[in-house]
């Protein structure tokens, strides 16, 4: 399934970044930030963000 995000463009090209420099890409940061988010709020324990 397919969601858009609405973020600042600054946002984006920070993301993009961040995934060149850390050799990973923009999906998986999203990713990861869901499931911290999910983690943080009781809903993903046991969980990676390969299952998110």
């Amino acid at each position: 399934m397919h969601r858009s995000l609405y973020a600042k463009p600054e946002t984006f090209d920070l993301i993009r970044r961040l995934a060149f420099e850390t050799n990973t890409t923009a999906q998986a940061l999203y990713r990861e930030g869901l499931l911290l988010m999910l983690q943080k709020r009781g809903h993903a324990q046991g969980k990676s963000s390969e299952d998110i």
